[in-house]
């Protein structure tokens, strides 16, 4: 899968996933929604019901990773904007940090010149990235934790 669509996905996913907690700040669900709009109105993506539904089901990431893909929200810089600005919030939120880190997978603090791209990230548990700054760009490709062995 294309980095960008990768971004955007996790974007989609967390801001899901954080949106649903009552912990989450204002902050955190503008972002997500602002996304969510932009997609939805621009590029008529159709996925967010069954990823709200169920955002870690493998079917609601495929299909929106799929719609993403299939279209030209990667090329368009509003998207990729308010992908990271849902990344952003949801780094700055700290009650969503601690109600997140009961499930596992925190990744806070991080800063680029460029981009930052995260790819597959599994978790069961466990799994925290802070503080991480680069000149350039930030890739995290693949981390597994947990029991699973996957």
């Amino acid at each position: 899968m294309d980095p960008i669509v990768s971004s955007i996905v996790a974007a989609v996913t967390a801001g899901a996933v954080a949106a649903s907690k009552d912990v989450a700040s204002g902050a955190v669900k503008d972002a997500y929604n602002g996304l969510k709009t932009i997609l939805t109105d621009t590029y008529k993506a159709a996925f967010f019901p069954s990823l709200e539904k169920n955002p870690d089901s493998k079917n609601a990431k495929g299909t929106a990773a799929e719609e993403i893909e299939d279209s030209d929200a990667p090329k368009d810089a509003k998207v990729i904007e308010a992908a990271a600005k849902v990344i952003e919030e949801i780094e700055k939120d700290t009650g969503l940090h601690s109600a997140l880190e009961e499930g596992g997978i925190v990744v806070k603090n991080l800063s680029s010149e460029r981009s930052i791209i995260l790819g597959k990230i599994k978790a069961e548990r466990g799994v925290v990235v802070d503080n991480l700054k680069a000149g350039y760009d930030i890739k995290i490709d693949e981390i597994t934790s947990g029991n699973s062995g996957n």
